[in-house]
């Protein structure tokens, strides 16, 4: 095989032979660089030795101090110098609290230091308005949970009173402390924010587990020149009781008189007393409209709601308990004929008066008032169930087009519904009745219903009038109708002391048409009809046990028909 010559050329024109399976000639000594060239780095022609490579790399090491300028593009970095240069950048614990330099390193404690500076203390995480803070998974629970009670209406005051107690949180109410002798103040100070704001709720949780509110002064549901509220005042019934500790003055109020206001809730309340106030209103609606009550209970009271000279107003499961031994009221409606005012729609949906025949009434409407509802209202050991009054006797000025529905009055102490004047009132399935005696109640009560002149086109479908010491129904009205009503019981004062009914000698245009008549063999008579009585019908009727005759007179043109004795 022919010898392959391969002439090698570098930079420095060194040959070299090279044969196949053969080595070239050693380099001579000139071919490598100098400790002075290899440390300069700048001949290109030179071959460096592992000693030369480890001289060159030494010289380039950078001292400590061109290590922490960090300026330099030509050293190397040992260990050493990266090490102190880290060292020398590592920030100071100011500066990572700051957070502004972007030239310093981070160890790991300045960024715990970091973290832990810009931790959100309590009052921001109630603020939720601080972008710059940090919070921990605890303080988001409580931010979340908070803000949902405080500006969204939770269906179930059980989970909210947990949450609550478990969070120890007063929301809304700067300064409130449970050890404080008056709540009202920091109450209505939420309210007035609330209303501020546009509208919203405000909460009355658990101002600490086991600690009640104490309303030393008026809670007030408006804010005074300001027309609409928008505001809704929310309990959690007796998880967050209210102590009423002001002997005088009222609870609640709505309206200042002047302004309308508009869409007030008071839901989920529970208020108490510990002694007898003087005077003092649970709740009063004065030139409000758009109004609700919802789950209120009030114990202890002597003055239960007043509704004044406003519109669309609804209770709805309430509660007063009126233990004293005052003449105090337990709904009122009311608008004065000596004012421009007048007050439409109220609504009354299982509101309950709970006298205890200590000497309060139920329910007294009075002047110029139309469309009061009842749904259920039970006025129970009351003075007086249900009077209707006006200082006027104009039509305009009588209370009208009230509508009573299972509107029940038992054991009243005097009478359990006088109705004075009023125009186009109509009774569904109510239950009219007197103490008449019962154990521990009494016996001082007379007709279980008195109707009086000023009393036009009044009508009574079903439902009974019943136990009474007098008789079941002193009627004076104009255009009075009882139609399939029940009259029991009567006469309790003595047999033959009484009649089922009396008819008086303003009473015209009556009917009583099937009707069942229980006389209960006291009752003298059915009817006692005044000579001056005129123009009724008496039709289709039962009755039985009676003392003496079905009527005794007669009147002017009153019909009598198909009236059966089925004794």
């Amino acid at each position: 095989m022919p010898d392959v010559s391969i002439v090698a050329r570098g930079p420095s024109s060194l040959k070299m032979r090279f044969r196949p399976g053969l080595v070239g000639p050693p380099l001579a000594g000139d071919d490598f660089a100098t400790q002075a060239e290899a440390e300069a780095g700048t001949n290109a022609e030179k071959v460096m030795s592992p000693l030369r490579t480890a001289q060159q790399t030494t010289a380039r090491l950078a001292s400590q101090a061109v290590a922490e300028a960090g300026a330099d593009n030509d050293k190397l970095m040992s260990p050493l110098r990266t090490a102190q240069q880290t060292t020398a950048r590592l920030a100071s614990q100011a500066v990572a609290e700051a957070g502004a330099d972007n030239d310093e390193l981070m160890s790991s404690l300045r960024t715990k230091q970091q973290i832990d500076a810009r931790l959100a203390v309590d009052v921001d995480s109630e603020a939720l308005t601080d972008t710059a803070k940090l919070m921990v998974p605890a303080q988001v629970r409580v931010a979340v949970e908070r803000a949902q009670f405080s500006y969204e209406d939770m269906a179930n005051p059980a989970t909210l009173s947990d949450i609550i107690q478990r969070t120890g949180s007063t929301p809304l109410f700067d300064g409130a402390d449970a050890a404080d002798a008056n709540h009202a103040s920091a109450i209505n100070s939420c309210i007035d924010r609330v209303i501020t704001n546009g509208g919203g709720i405000a909460w009355l949780p658990p101002i600490a587990p086991g600690v009640d509110w104490k309303i030393g002064g008026p809670i007030y549901g408006h804010k005074t020149g300001v027309t609409g509220s928008r505001v809704k005042i929310q309990g959690v019934g007796q998880q967050a009781r209210l102590k009423v500790t002001a002997a005088g003055g009222d609870v609640f109020i709505v309206g200042d008189g002047t302004n309308p206001v508009y869409y007030v809730y008071l839901r989920d309340l529970y208020i108490y007393r510990d002694s007898q106030p003087s005077g003092q209103r649970d709740v009063v609606f004065t030139h409000a409209n758009i109004c609700e009550v919802h789950n209120f209970i009030s114990d202890g009271s002597v003055e239960g709601v007043r509704v004044e000279h406003s519109n669309s107003i609804f209770f709805n499961r309430c509660h007063i308990n009126m233990p004293y031994a005052v003449t105090g009221i337990g709904a009122r409606v009311v608008s004065s004929p000596a004012t421009a005012y007048r007050t439409d729609i109220v609504v009354f949906d299982e509101f309950t008066v709970q006298a205890n025949c200590a000497g309060s009434h139920g329910l007294v409407i009075s002047g110029r008032v139309a469309g009061v509802h009842t749904n259920g209202f039970y006025a129970l050991g009351v003075k007086r169930g249900l009077q209707m009054i006006s200082t006027s006797t104009a039509l305009a000025d009588l209370p009208s087009f009230c509508a009573f529905y299972k509107f029940e009055v038992d054991r009243a102490t005097e009478a359990a519904a006088v109705l004075d004047r009023g125009f186009r009132t109509e009774f569904h399935r109510c239950d009219i009745s007197n103490t008449s005696g019962a154990v521990g109640q009494g016996g001082a009560d007379i007709a279980a219903l008195f109707v009086g002149e000023n009393m036009i086109d009044t009508k009574f479908i079903g439902g009974r009038i019943t136990n009474c010491q007098g008789q079941a129904v002193d009627e004076s009205g104009k255009r009075t109708q009882y139609i399939g009503t029940t009259f029991s019981d009567m006469s309790k004062a003595g047999a033959g002391s009484y009649s089922a009914v009396h008819l008086n000698p303003s009473a015209r245009g009556f009917k009583f048409l099937g009707c069942d008549f229980d006389c209960s063999s006291r009752a003298a008579y059915v009817f006692n009809i005044n000579a001056a009585t005129k123009n009724g019908v008496i039709k289709d009727n039962t009755y039985r046990d009676v003392v003496t005759g079905f009527n005794t007179g007669t009147g002017a043109n009153i019909t009598m028909a198909d009236n059966v004795n089925d004794t």
